[in-house]
């Protein structure tokens, strides 16, 4: 609870200094932490990692937002059909909780959660 609250301050606290930075400096942003969360998935999931090395990709080539088109598209479909390739390493996959969709539009989508969502 207590860094719930302190990440939602933080957050918050953020958007009110960046709001009264020029655009330039707010795209400057964006890309770090663009480049951060890139990075993160390269290095955590194996569906990112295994993507972009069968495209030839590495992290540092996502720049920007103009990079993002390199980066293939998620399906429902490769969800379906490999779920846990999905799952960062940051989690064990015995803690986690398995779920699965209705499939009210289609095929049920097993979907993995831990305690905190």
């Amino acid at each position: 609870m207590i860094r719930n609250t302190f990440l939602k301050t933080y957050y918050l606290s953020s958007l009110r200094r960046n709001q009264w930075k020029s655009d330039t400096e707010r795209e400057r942003i964006r890309d770090k932490k663009l480049r951060v969360l890139v990075d993160s998935a390269y290095r955590k999931t194996r569906f990112y990692r295994d993507s972009f090395d069968e495209l030839g990709i590495k992290p540092d080539d996502i720049k920007g937002k103009e990079d993002l088109e390199k980066i293939p598209i998620v399906t429902k479909k490769m969800l379906r059909d490999n779920p846990r390739a999905f799952i960062s390493s940051d989690f064990k996959m015995e803690e986690l909780k398995k779920d699965r969709t209705s499939g009210s539009t289609g095929i049920p989508l097993t979907v993995y959660s831990d305690q905190k969502s």
